[in-house]
């Protein structure tokens, strides 16, 4: 099976945001939902969000042909948010 490469948005409706890329989007959702919830989540951003506005929603925002495309992807959204105050990415290249 081709392997999909994703972008994908993890958001809390008019609330807040987070931008993320995964080749394994249905275990790469899951972690997130189960790290949110149980506090263990990298980003305490999401754990924050998570705890006031509960679980949030899962939109693919973007597909890529290749690793390099898809990071440079990431960077675009990344680049274009970074000074949102409602973005939760703690990493703002």
């Amino acid at each position: 099976m081709k392997t999909k490469y994703i972008i994908y948005k993890i958001y809390w409706s008019g609330k807040a945001f987070y931008y993320g890329k995964t080749k394994g989007y249905r275990k790469r959702h899951n972690r997130h939902l189960r790290e949110m919830a149980d506090g263990t989540h990298h980003n305490k951003n999401l754990v924050l969000m998570y705890a006031k506005y509960g679980e949030p929603k899962f939109k693919i925002v973007a597909y890529a042909s290749s690793d390099e495309e898809m990071a440079v992807m990431e960077k675009s959204f990344l680049d274009f948010y970074k000074n949102n105050p409602r973005s939760c990415n703690i990493c703002k290249r």
